[in-house]
């Protein structure tokens, strides 16, 4: 329960001990001639701690805990998130072509296609607005995997086909707050992200270059054959101009 350390000869070895379950005491011994600043921290890998990021992305948290929101009106940063973006390329024709009842039997259906991949990834559907949807993951890699898969799921739905969606995917830091009893994203990396669907065309995925520089996301596209097309995008607010577009296998 205790370790004894003195700072001029430094630890006995270069592992601590094995400490016992319970109160600890770590008694340090300055015998240098000045003050010196001690950090005391939890080495350990950084998938082994679930943080706000990674709470908040998560569909089975939201649906276990939703009372477990933050307080009106309070603000909390997160260091990285990956948001992804869905819209239809036939915005505003639905209702007048099928009619309001058909045309939100389809909009559900989409919306519960969207839930069900996002979810099956990792992943939480944080919002649909009209005929758009925003979800978040932590990871990347997973949110283009869902992307992917999702494009290929309406394609090939007969009650969806037509659509014509459009996917973006932009990963960057991040503002939390709870809106209507439901954690949400805002700042500069949510309105980005929200701007990329118009980059695309009906049936394609946008990657900024933040979420295609991933390693685990390249060495994915590659697996499968997919080259991104590099183009230029006028968004505000995005540093980098370029995005990457593709479409997903059996798509074309």
């Amino acid at each position: 329960r205790k370790w004894r350390i003195d700072l001029k000869l430094g630890p006995d070895s270069d592992r601590p001990p094995v400490l016992a379950i319970g109160g600890q005491v770590i008694e340090l011994l300055n015998r240098h001639v000045g003050e010196i600043l001690v950090r005391v921290e939890r080495l350990a890998p950084r998938e082994d701690a679930l943080t706000a990021a990674r709470a908040s992305s998560l569909a089975v948290f939201r649906e276990l805990f939703p009372g477990e929101v933050l307080s009106p009106g309070q603000l909390i940063n997160l260091n990285m998130v990956t948001l992804v973006v869905t819209r239809l390329d036939r915005s505003g024709d639905l209702y007048s072509e099928y009619g309001d009842a058909k045309a939100f039997a389809i909009l559900l259906e989409l919306f519960r296609t969207i839930e069900r991949i996002i979810r099956k990834a990792g992943g939480a559907l944080i919002k649909t607005v009209e005929e758009w949807s925003v979800s978040s993951f932590n990871d990347p890699s997973s949110a283009v995997s869902a992307a992917l898969e999702l494009l290929r799921a309406v394609q090939l739905s007969e009650q969806t086909r037509d659509l014509g969606l459009k996917v973006a995917i932009h990963r960057g830091s991040a503002m939390v707050a709870t809106l209507n009893d439901h954690l949400d994203y805002f700042g500069s990396t949510v309105m980005i992200a929200g701007r990329l669907p118009d980059q695309a065309r009906s049936g394609q995925l946008v990657l900024t270059k933040s979420v295609a520089s991933d390693p685990q996301v390249a060495a994915m596209l590659t697996s499968r054959g997919l080259v991104p097309l590099v183009i230029e995008a006028e968004i505000e607010g995005l540093a980098d101009r370029f995005v990457h577009r593709l479409e997903a296998e059996g798509t074309r």
